[in-house]
């Protein structure tokens, strides 16, 4: 007998092929079908493919919207199509998304603090001085940075708002100390 030199592993890469190729074909036949132009939809597939995507994983990211360069952002930056999905429909787009999530930020509490203004590295700092988003905001919006607010804390229980009055008077209190004394 003799052997053709074909392993298991290459029909089975064979068999994937053919697969992702079946897929490609039945998706290009409904674009077509729909009106896009078949080169363009062939072109945007051969981006994919020499990306080394299959056309079952080109098809699955075009059918949910991304383009060639968005797919490749995503995907450099580490997320898979669902959450690529998840972090795109919340109003991320992947640079964003992975600042927030390289922070162990989930996307709910990105969402939070991006919503109050706050980029991942002030959030990070804020959290990493024991404040919750509430305080946080408090803080900032009277103007301190999160080692002050913490300073703030922990040498006198003042609200935000009283300390930031306090500091008003103390700078009060010297300009009117300097005008007496000049």
């Amino acid at each position: 007998m003799v052997s053709s030199g074909i392993t298991a592993y290459d029909l089975n890469k064979i068999k994937n092929y053919i697969n992702d190729l079946d897929e490609f074909i039945s998706q290009t036949i409904s674009l077509i079908q729909e009106g896009y132009n078949p080169i363009k939809v062939i072109k945007q597939y051969d981006q994919f493919v020499n990306a080394g995507m299959s056309y079952r994983e080109a098809n699955d990211w075009v059918a949910k919207g991304f383009s060639f360069n968005e797919t490749q952002s995503w995907k450099n930056a580490g997320f898979s199509l669902k959450e690529a999905l998840e972090w795109r429909y919340a109003g991320f787009f992947a640079d964003d998304a992975k600042a927030w999530k390289d922070i162990g930020f989930s996307l709910n509490n990105a969402k939070e603090w991006k919503k109050a203004e706050f980029s991942p590295n002030e959030a990070i700092e804020w959290k990493n001085a024991g404040f919750s988003l509430n305080y946080a905001i408090k803080w900032k919006k009277a103007g301190f940075s999160p080692n002050e607010a913490k300073a703030w804390e922990n040498a006198l229980p003042l609200s935000p708002e009283s300390a930031k009055n306090f500091l008003n008077l103390m700078y009060l209190l010297k300009m009117q100390n300097f005008l007496v004394m000049n």
